[in-house]
This record gives C-alpha cells, structure tokens and sequence, in this order.
C-alpha cells in the first residue's frame, strides 16, 4: 500500500485505539486514490466492524472502491473468520491494520474480480508488475483451464497472490533483489498449481508469451513483463497505468528470461 494511504489508516486507528475502525480505499481517477473514513456501526466494536451498506452505494458514485481497511486494536492484523467471510461475501479487498503490533494485512478474496489489464490503477498489493503477469497468462493463454479443476481442489488461490502472501515485505520497507525474486520462482510453483511452470530460457531467444525479468538499480529493483512479438512487451509500471513498450529500449536491463510451459 501507498505509504501516504498507510499513514492515513494508521492516524486513524490511532484516534481510537480500543475500537476498530473502518472506511474505504477509493480511486478518483486513472492513478489518484484516497481514504475515506467511516462509520464502524457493529455493536461490538471492540472486535468487530460494520459498515452501513448505504455508505458503500453512496461512494460507489464518487468512484471506485479498491479496499476496505479496518483495524484490529489487539490482535494480528491476519484476518479473523468474521473478517474473511465478509471480504468473501463482498468480493472487496481487505486492508486490515494491526495497532498492537504497527502491521498490515492484505486479503484477497477468490470472490474478487480483477479489472480489465489494462485499465487497472496501480496498488502495490492488488495490481502490480507481477499480478499484472499472473493475470496476462490466465487472460491471454489457455494454460488455465487444464490447472483449474486440481487448483480448486487443492487450495484456495487467488488470481492475484500478494507479495504478502510469498512473504514479500511492502517496497517502501524492503526492497527484494532481483536474485531473490528468481530464486523464489525457480523454487516455487510460479501460479500455485502444484507443478512447475516455469523454465528458463538460456539462449537468449524470445517467443511470444514469455516472461521477462527486468533489472534496474544495481539489482535494488526488479520488475516483470511479457514478450508479445513484434519488438515489444506489456508490463505495469509502478504508479502508472499497463502498456506495452519497446523490448530494444529496456533490453541491457534484462537479468532473465523464463518460458511458461506447454505454451
């Protein structure tokens, strides 16, 4: 999450420590998003949250609800059972800010629908250069259907994991390496099917659908994008909406390059 969006949760949970404290992450425009403060009308505010659902309606209007945020005064900002089952019902991420132990959580729920690709406003836990990838392959290639009936057996999956989630820390707290990022994908399953799925590519040749690992910064910053013929590729740039670009341009910032398998 945006450390000014943080900040603004945080001073709010702060004003009223004993008592959760609710409201909604909005977008105003294709990059401006904000915080709006809300009433928690549960009777029990101490452990839970409620918003009025006029409220939601109300600012449904004034633009696009990214997130809900509450906080937890007590206990871990890892969701509760009441908690997930709200995000759930709703289909709206959670932002769920821990007082005790000055922490955040974001939860996705399977019931959440990702916007357009290239349509969607950056948010670092929701649509970033790697959510971006996941949801380019799910959209764009036919992998999905052959993992879909063993993925809905084995484990609950998001189309869009969080950085949080493959305990990633947020960008303004620690930057992870580029060699860090390739070691985690070539250990992990890249889209939690079981199997790997990625392999990578060693002759320095591309073919369309391949993903590209980007270098930049002296190994402090590392992003993703997909070859897609003709000299070019589509990434999401932070604070910026997708868009395709040339590969030539970014080329000496190659570090790898992996292909998806059975495509």
């Amino acid at each position: 999450m945006r450390k000014e969006l943080k900040e603004e949760i945080i001073h709010h949970a702060h004003e009223s420590p004993d008592e959760e404290v609710c409201g909604l992450v909005l977008q105003k425009d294709l990059v401006e998003l904000s915080t709006v403060r809300l009433e928690n009308i549960h009777s029990n505010k101490a452990d839970c949250f409620t918003i009025n659902p006029a409220e939601i309606l109300k600012y449904n209007k004034y633009g696009k609800i990214i997130g809900i945020y509450h906080s937890h005064p007590k206990t871990k900002a890892n969701p509760s059972p009441f908690d997930e089952a709200n995000c759930e019902e709703i289909g709206i991420p959670y932002y769920i800010y821990s007082v005790k132990y000055n922490s955040f959580f974001c939860d996705i729920p399977m019931s959440f629908k990702p916007d357009p690709l290239f349509e969607r406003v950056y948010v670092e836990d929701i649509y970033n250069c790697l959510t971006f990838i996941k949801d380019y392959y799910i959209q764009e290639t036919d992998w999905l259907p052959s993992y879909e009936a063993r993925l809905a057996k084995k484990r609950k999956w998001s189309l869009n994991p969080t950085f949080q989630e493959q305990g990633f820390l947020e960008r303004e707290d620690k930057r992870k390496t580029s060699e860090q990022v390739v070691a985690w994908i070539e250990k992990n399953d890249f889209f939690g099917s079981g199997e790997r799925t990625l392999t990578p590519v060693k002759d320095g040749s591309l073919r369309i659908h391949d993903l590209i690992i980007f270098n930049f910064f002296e190994s402090s910053f590392y992003h993703f994008g997909v070859y897609i013929g003709n000299g070019q590729f589509v990434h999401h740039p932070i604070f910026q909406l997708p868009q395709k670009s040339s590969y030539e341009r970014y080329q000496k910032q190659v570090y790898k390059i992996y292909r998806l398998a059975n495509l």
